[in-house]
């Protein structure tokens, strides 16, 4: 166990007022040490060959005849740990009197991201080293501001430190956050900080002349002012310059959004002249598509005007053979017969007005209405039928029209005329 007395010349009462320091280590705790307390803290560095590392160390100073120790706390892994080695280090100090923690001192550096979880880990933690006469006896000091100052600005960091205070507040209203050092200068306000709280929790403490200048110089913007009463223009001072960085920050805020509500007009700019262009092309594409069809119909109708004029020509050139249009010939066959089976429309009819018989059959009992109707030549099947051919014409397997159509339609037309097998 490491103590460190910083003695005054002082007077001291027999019961001291007893802070516990928590949160950064290193040069900010020596720092604060230094400020406060006038000692040179070691780092727990130069300490790890001793095992001392991980044990709490009590500073002892004297505030205007009011005894202060300081409990440096070590960076442990839990609260269990952090409450034995506070408790050891008071139980090894002299005499029958039970020590009890009063206040509770926690370094939050500036840059360090603010979460509610995180917050309220902490203040479980305080509760379980303070005494409960004095659970709402906390100090948050800022610290680390020029260089966070420096990189994002007094306006982020003010900003921050009002989050902090708020979120704190919600949790435990007596909870304090001060500044722990000037902005523009960087000098320590540790000291100042310390006896404000000290002077707001009742202890019993007259301020030193070199805690009033102190003070004097703390900026107006911590808010608070301890030389005996409020100071009525600096506070109007310190709202000034908080609405001044109210104003700022309102400002940022509203040059950030207009920057944000450009680029969207530019992005919608450019989505609408998109939009113009993808409907010019298919105004395109659909004009195209137009004239493709009406290219697609005259192509049809030219393709069937020319397979009517071949039929007909084939008709004129197979006139002659109409005379013998009933025979049967050597084959078993006749004319109509053929010109149906392979769907010559304009053969069959030119037959048909010539006097070919439509339900002529051969020599196997077949017609001209089987093989169109087997052969799917509905526009021939049609003329066969219109012409009188007999439906219900049975070959020499069985076969009828209607047993051999394919196709509902032709089945329709077949049963309309009167086929029934």
């Amino acid at each position: 166990m490491a103590n460190y007395q910083h003695s005054t010349d002082r007077s001291s009462s027999s019961s001291p007022f007893i802070l516990a320091v928590l949160g950064l280590d290193g040069a900010d705790r020596a720092l604060f040490f230094d400020d406060v307390a006038g000692t040179s803290l070691p780092t727990r560095d130069d300490e790890q060959h001793t095992g001392s590392a991980t044990a709490a160390r009590i500073v002892k100073t004297t505030i205007d005849a009011q005894d202060l120790w300081l409990i440096d706390t070590p960076s442990v892994s839990s609260d269990g740990e952090l409450i034995r080695a506070v408790d050891q280090a008071l139980e090894d100090e002299p005499g029958q009197v039970q020590h009890t923690i009063q206040a509770v001192v926690y370094l939050h550096d500036i840059s360090e991201p603010i979460a509610l979880e995180h917050a309220e880990r902490k203040l479980a933690t305080f509760k379980k080293l303070l005494s409960p006469s004095s659970q709402g006896s906390v100090l948050i000091v800022t610290t680390r501001w020029p260089a966070f100052t420096a990189t994002c600005g007094t306006t982020e960091a003010s900003r921050r430190e009002e989050e902090l205070a708020v979120m704190y507040a919600a949790q435990a209203p007596t909870i304090t956050v001060r500044r722990g050092q000037d902005i523009a200068t960087g000098e320590s306000l540790y000291s100042s900080a310390v006896y404000s709280f000290l002077n707001h929790a009742q202890v019993t403490v007259e301020p030193s002349r070199e805690l009033r200048e102190m003070i004097i110089r703390e900026r107006p913007s911590s808010g608070r002012y301890y030389e005996g009463r409020p100071n009525d223009a600096r506070e109007r001072d310190g709202q000034a310059s908080a609405l001044a960085a109210e104003l700022a920050a309102l400002k940022e805020t509203l040059n950030k959004q207009t920057s944000e509500l450009e680029q969207v007009t530019a992005q919608e700019k450019t989505l609408a002249e998109k939009l113009k262009h993808a409907e010019e092309v298919a105004e395109q594409l659909k004009a195209q598509l137009h004239k493709t069809e009406a290219e697609k119909q005259e192509l049809r109708q030219q393709l069937d005007e020319k397979t009517a004029k071949n039929q007909r020509d084939q008709a004129d050139e197979e006139d002659k053979s109409c005379a013998n249009l009933n025979v049967l010939d050597a084959h078993g066959g006749f004319p109509l017969y053929g010109a149906a089976a392979g769907g010559h429309y304009y053969l069959t009819k030119c037959m048909l007005e010539q006097g070919a018989d439509p339900s002529m059959r051969t020599l196997f009992r077949w017609t001209a209405l089987h093989w169109a109707v087997n052969n799917e030549h509905d526009d021939v099947v049609e003329l066969l039928l219109a012409h009188g051919a007999d439906v219900n014409a049975v070959s020499d397997i069985g076969m009828t029209p209607l047993i051999m159509a394919k196709s509902e339609a032709v089945r329709q037309m077949l049963l309309e005329k009167g086929a029934t097998a």
